[in-house]
């Protein structure tokens, strides 16, 4: 299929040479992309900048959506572990690690943190993974702040 048809050159698709006739002899060049390019941009008609705005409407981005990390209480995993975790993985001071921890002893729950969606996720699975190294039956969930 030839895209430009002048006497000195013919462009085909997947073709990677350039032909120019001189007389009886054919000679042989290396491909010319941006010369490809730019015959195929003028035998199209497409203009090159017309100064016009594809989108007219404005589009707000808002703050990502929250979520927490909520630890879960169980009979067999070790309160220095579940300190150990929220010191290692969340960042807690020792004094803020021991009240989350005491909270998810009496309550059943405790929030670990506050993240966005993939961040939540990560430390979901960081604790799952350190939990089951350790062979703890702890478990972590996120839910919507």
């Amino acid at each position: 299929m030839c895209l430009v048809n002048n006497s000195f050159q013919c462009i085909r698709l997947g073709k990677e040479l350039d032909r120019k006739e001189k007389g009886s002899i054919t000679t042989r060049e290396p491909y010319n992309f941006s010369l490809f390019y730019f015959q195929l941009m003028m035998s199209a008609n497409i203009p090159e900048n017309d100064n016009t705005t594809l989108l007219d409407e404005k589009i707000e981005i808002g703050e990502p959506e929250l979520y927490k990390v909520v630890l879960h209480n169980d009979d067999y995993t070790s309160m220095e572990f579940v300190v150990f975790i929220l010191t290692s993985i969340f960042h807690k001071s020792v004094t803020d690690a021991t009240e989350i921890m005491l909270d998810v002893h009496n309550n059943g729950t405790g929030i670990a943190g506050v993240y966005t969606r993939e961040i939540c996720e990560m430390k979901v699975e960081q604790v799952h993974g350190l939990a089951e190294e350790n062979e703890y039956p702890l478990r972590c969930t996120m839910e919507i702040a």
